[in-house]
């Protein structure tokens, strides 16, 4: 009974200790942790940190004064005052950039890694806009653009301002069709002038050897182009000369042909017109 009482009475001086010890200890660890945090926030705007370089990778279409413009990156800031978010999500305004990432690099340069969109299609209404391949208008064309770059053709205006998304079905369609014949092995060997937009199931695909029309999804047709050149080769004997050809109807490809005129010594001679059908 004796031995129990002295235990805990030693176990409650230990404790009396350890209590008057944390007292004593407490006051400095919160002194030293207020020094610590004060030397931080001072030390984070020494001049050592003050941003002095920029490095932008990746933009070629944007100028590095335009990012600078968008960045606004005060001169003299510290790299520790920058925040990243804020700097990317200003970049992510201008058109043409796709994505950005933002980077400290110790102790006082920022990097930028920027991610354009690739320029895809002129979209021509009563004016024309550079799209990606996402529908996302990019601004005028430029003579590069112009020289370059096929046309997707469309009744009226398209609903859409500089830096948002086309959402009008039939362009969304037209460069799904665009993106298709890019990777198309019989594309590559007639070419693509422009796409007429008729409606969201009906496209014209102008190529050198003439005019396909087709319907929103040019995978349902895929069987039918190795038949092309077997039907051309049918017709170039003849008097009538190809105007389109129709691949929108199941299991079948209508050709339409136009009037040939021809002279001969005296006198014009007219050539019949029709369309015939390949099954």
């Amino acid at each position: 009974m004796l031995g129990s009482k002295r235990r805990i009475s030693e176990e409650r001086g230990r404790g009396s200790r350890w209590a008057r010890l944390a007292i004593w200890i407490a006051p400095g660890l919160v002194v030293l942790v207020a020094l610590g945090g004060l030397s931080g926030w001072l030390l984070r705007d020494h001049r050592y940190f003050h941003v002095t370089a920029v490095r932008v990778y990746g933009a070629e279409r944007v100028s590095q004064q335009e990012l600078m413009d968008l960045a606004q990156i005060p001169r003299g800031v510290s790299l520790w005052r920058i925040d990243g978010e804020r700097v990317r999500a200003r970049l992510l305004r201008h058109p043409w950039i796709r994505d950005v990432l933002v980077h400290r690099l110790l102790p006082n340069e920022l990097e930028l890694i920027v991610y354009e969109r690739r320029p895809s299609a002129i979209l021509v209404g009563r004016t024309a806009s550079v799209v990606d391949g996402e529908g996302y208008i990019l601004g005028p064309p430029g003579p590069k653009e112009s020289s370059s770059l096929p046309r997707l053709t469309m009744p009226g205006e398209p609903a859409g301002i500089l830096g948002q998304q086309v959402t009008d079905a039939s362009v969304v369609a037209g460069l799904r069709i665009l993106a298709q014949i890019q990777d198309h092995a019989f594309f590559r060997d007639v070419g693509l002038s422009h796409i007429e937009i008729i409606n969201p199931e009906r496209y014209i695909l102008h190529t050198r050897r003439g005019k396909l029309i087709v319907g929103a999804d040019l995978s349902t047709v895929e069987e039918k182009f190795a038949f092309l050149s077997i039907v051309e080769d049918a017709l170039r004997s003849r008097v009538q000369r190809i105007d389109a050809i129709d691949l929108t109807l199941a299991n079948k490809i209508v050709v339409k042909t136009t009037t040939r005129i021809s002279q001969s010594p005296g006198r014009l001679q007219k050539r019949g017109s029709g369309s015939g059908q390949a099954h």
